[in-house]
């Protein structure tokens, strides 16, 4: 009723039928005249701290020897197909505690890569109100873009484990051709030191793609409060007890004023 939805509000009565029930601005303790009077509505935005970083870990694959043929003379497309069915494997659990040092029979190469993870964020405060004179108005998480960024970068987990583990076999297939490159030109001792210098830029050059929602918000909090009409200071409470005044606002009778505060 208060927002003007009067169809929303006829076709509720008509499913649940009309029920009595408190006016849905009145407030505890506050005489039903006293609801009556003119009153504009304030809403305070607050934007708190910083979105969570993305971090990065290091995995290794290991390749084998069946593979590492295939890598080596396949087209893009199998390059593809074997990138993925590696990431579906490892995002299942598998090659979870293989490190450099791994050792199998079949073994040809140890993929080494950086795959990016969830960060933590650092909340600036676990509680916040709107002070306006006597009155006071808690305010609620209404966002958290810090889980939203997390979730995002969830969902597309397996596809960034794909294109990772994919540039790496394309590093992998242009290291060998140069090791054997070398072998053919200066002999085995090139072609070690082909080998060393390839592994080590391969390494060196292995990044995880880290990119946040840089300069979000960590949590998106609301407050809403009636004031009769004309000037009003604010100010907000931290749950430790700081108090930041934000100024005063000027509140029409029936009309909604937004206001946004930023919280580093």
């Amino acid at each position: 009723r208060f927002l003007g939805y009067s169809d929303h509000l006829l076709e509720y009565e008509r499913r649940y039928g009309p029920r009595p029930r408190p006016h849905p601005l009145a407030r505890p303790g506050v005489d039903a005249s006293e609801e009556r009077q003119p009153r504009g509505e304030v809403v305070l935005l607050v934007e708190e701290g910083f979105v969570a970083p993305v971090a990065e870990f290091s995995a290794y694959i290991p390749l084998f020897e069946s593979s590492a043929e295939l890598t080596a003379s396949a087209g893009k497309q199998q390059r593809r197909d074997l990138a993925l069915t590696l990431a579906e494997e490892y995002r299942a659990g598998g090659y979870r505690h293989v490190g450099r040092g791994y050792k199998a029979k079949d073994l040809a190469y140890v993929l080494p890569l950086t795959f990016p993870a969830p960060g933590l964020p650092e909340p600036a405060f676990d509680e916040l109100s709107l002070l306006v004179g006597g009155s006071t108005a808690q305010a609620e998480p209404i966002l958290a873009v810090s889980a939203l960024q997390m979730q995002a970068l969830e969902d597309r987990l397996l596809g960034i484990y794909a294109k990772t583990i994919l540039r790496a076999l394309i590093k992998y297939a242009a290291a060998k051709e140069l090791r054997e490159k070398a072998e053919e030109e200066t002999g085995q001792t090139g072609g070690d030191i082909m080998n060393i210098l390839t592994n080590a830029i391969n390494i060196l050059t292995e990044r995880a793609d880290t990119r946040a929602w840089l300069g979000l918000p960590h949590r998106l909090w609301m407050a809403r409060i009636l004031l009769p009409p004309g000037s009003h200071a604010l100010s907000i409470r931290y749950g430790g007890g700081e108090i930041v005044e934000l100024g005063s606002v000027e509140v029409a009778s029936g009309e909604r004023t937004f206001l946004s505060h930023r919280v580093f």
